[in-house]
């Protein structure tokens, strides 16, 4: 979120006006004292590297951006070497015996280590995350091992000889540090996207002014000389820089670094909603839609505009539901837990049109401002539910004849059997077969043989009562079932069956005539039999049937 940009000049006049003044009453006690503008400089510097350290450790979590917050840790290391530096410059009397030499060598350690971490700094952004207490760990053996270089191994190259002035170590050294922060600018402006505009503008003019002042202190002869003097005041405006993108704009702005995030979130949200099959609608805790996707308005065939605000139930609940689901609803508005929560539930729905159709419900909890709300997706399973059906028949019913096939009709015998069993009604079953149904076959070729099959369970759908139940049992065998219906009711059944089957061959008029043999058995629930031998009666007497004939 980016202030306009006459909100941010009234913001940051006051403070660029109070830091410019802050800046010349230093420079002014130059006049009266170099050793006094230096400590004020210098005091400046460090109060804005430690400012920087303390806010970004106390905020840390609140800071996911690893570029910001790896600085905010190296400052707290650059400003305590700065310190001493301070301590060490000549005039304040406090590290006897060493001269302009220490102040020098700690300042080019100290550049060192700022322009390296302005450098690294760029290449761990794109880490998901840093380890802070391994940095402080690294950063602490780094400063150790610089401060043993120079005060007890000394060691460190020589960086200023009284009467000479700098040594070539530091001139070189001054190039190379700034050689070094020209990359990280490089560097950084890769990663612009990173960053708010004016951050990203504040962290270069940093940078820059800080390359400005090694290029300064490149020149001086004299400690007290002005290039010294120009050197400091450019390192005092770029600290001030970097307090300005890392404390002000990183910190106590801190919702224009979270709320850049939230706005990218937001976008990959509505992205993702967007573009959703599924039908996505958010609901308060009245249980008012608050919002919902496209595939919604698809979905149910409602405008978007004439679903926000409806209550969810009344919109596309069946009223047969209806009062089911505003109990739960209640539950959830108190607690934020239902039985509906957490799992995906097989229900209908009503579109606009008042067409009912399946749907899969999933619903999940979300506290908003100390109140429940949902978030409900919805996929239409209508195609999904007529695959099943048509897998369902695929295994339930034979291809070719249309009636259910052996393993379903076997499994709706038993069914019947224990139906007769608690209602003590008798059960009648039938096997069949086709009479000469081998030499049609031979004669007439298998499509003949087909079509007979077709032919005769035409004939029962036909012929027989709508709970009566045809199931093809392999080749030409067939099991007919008769809920309700005993042995005396068998003649009946058998001449009308026959009566239609003569009528049949009449109307197909073949050079054969389709013929069937049919067993007879009796379920008696008071005496009752197991399914095996009730097949096995009537299986044998078909074939009493059919030795008959022959």
């Amino acid at each position: 979120m980016q202030k306009s940009p006459l909100v941010f000049k009234k913001s940051i006049y006051p403070v660029f006006l109070f830091t410019s003044l802050l800046l010349l009453g230093i420079y002014l006690t130059s006049l009266y004292s170099y050793l006094l503008f230096h400590s004020l400089a210098e005091l400046f510097s460090m109060v804005i590297a430690f400012s920087i350290f303390i806010l970004v450790w106390n905020c840390r979590n609140l800071i996911d951006n690893n570029y910001l917050l790896f600085l905010g840790i190296a400052f707290l290391f650059i400003g305590l070497i700065d310190t001493l530096h301070t301590l060490a410059y000549a005039g304040m009397g406090v590290f006897l015996g060493y001269g302009a030499n220490l102040p020098t060598q700690l300042w080019v350690a100290a550049r060192y280590l700022q322009s390296l971490s302005f450098l690294i700094a760029c290449f761990i952004m794109d880490k998901r995350k840093i380890n802070i207490h391994f940095l402080l760990f690294a950063y602490s053996m780094i400063l150790s091992l610089l401060l043993l270089l120079i005060f007890y191994w000394k060691v460190f190259p020589a960086c200023f000889i009284e009467g000479t002035g700098l040594t070539p170590f530091k001139k070189i050294s001054e190039y190379i540090i700034s050689l070094i922060l020209i990359a990280s600018i490089f560097f950084l402006l890769r990663k612009k996207e990173k960053f708010e505009r004016q951050i990203l503008q504040w962290l270069v003019i940093s940078i820059l002014l800080s390359i400005a002042s090694e290029l300064a202190f490149t020149t001086y002869i004299s400690v007290y000389g002005f290039s010294n003097l120009v050197g400091h005041i450019f390192k005092a405006i770029a600290f001030y820089f970097i307090y300005r993108a890392i404390v002000i704009t990183g910190l106590v702005r801190p919702n224009e670094l979270l709320y850049r995030n939230l706005q990218e979130s937001e976008k990959k949200f509505y992205s993702i909603s967007a573009s959703a099959l599924d039908a996505i609608f958010f609901i308060d805790d009245s249980g008012k839609i608050t919002y919902c996707n496209q595939a919604a308005e698809k979905m149910l065939g409602y405008l978007k505009k004439e679903m926000l605000g409806k209550d969810l139930h009344q919109l596309i609940t069946p009223l047969k539901y209806r009062d089911d689901a505003k109990k739960g609803f209640l539950t959830f508005q108190k607690s934020g837990e239902g039985p509906a929560l957490g799992k995906t539930w097989e229900l209908s729905a009503i579109k606009k049109n008042k067409e009912e159709f399946p749907i899969a419900l999933s619903l999940s909890a979300v506290k908003l401002k100390g109140k429940w709300n949902a978030v409900g997706i919805i996929r239409d399973i209508s195609a999904q539910k007529q695959m099943e059906e048509k897998m369902e028949k695929i295994t339930r019913v034979d291809f070719l004849t249309g009636c259910y096939n052996r393993r379903y009709g076997l499994e709706l015998l038993d069914r019947q059997m224990k139906l007769s069993q608690r209602s003590k009604f008798p059960l009648l079953l039938a096997f069949l077969d086709i009479d000469n149904f081998k030499e049609i076959n031979d004669t007439f070729g298998h499509g003949e043989g087909d079509q007979v099959l077709k032919e005769v369970a035409g004939l029962f759908k036909s012929t027989l009562r709508e709970i009566d139940i045809t199931c093809r049992m392999g080749g030409d065998e067939f099991l007919l079932i008769f809920p309700d219906n005993s042995l005396e009711e068998a003649p009946l059944i058998l001449e009308r069956l026959n009566q239609d089957l003569m009528k049949l061959n009449q109307i197909l008029n073949k050079p054969y005539k389709i013929e069937i043999s049919i067993g007879l058995s009796e379920y008696d629930p008071d005496n009752p039999q197991p399914m095996d031998e009730l097949i096995r009666v009537a299986d044998q007497k078909m074939y009493e049937e059919k030795r008959k004939k022959k």
